[in-house]
């Protein structure tokens, strides 16, 4: 699957993470973006908010294709 760049997301887009690492929040949750930064963004899922790589979340709509 492409990894995605904080080019490619603006704030409030809809996002599903892709990786099972975590103990508060599990693959496949949604999450909206808040700031972006270079390495990572600020993910705000419904029971968490957190920094994550672009690697380990996807836009809502390219799980949706």
């Amino acid at each position: 699957m492409k990894t995605y760049k904080s080019h490619d997301y603006e704030y409030g887009d809809l996002v599903v993470l892709t990786f099972s690492g975590y103990s508060q929040v599990k693959e496949g949750e949604i999450g909206i973006v808040g700031y972006r930064y270079s390495a990572i963004a600020n993910i705000h899922f419904a029971n968490v908010s957190g920094a994550f790589p672009y690697d380990q979340f996807v836009p809502l709509e390219a799980l949706c294709k």
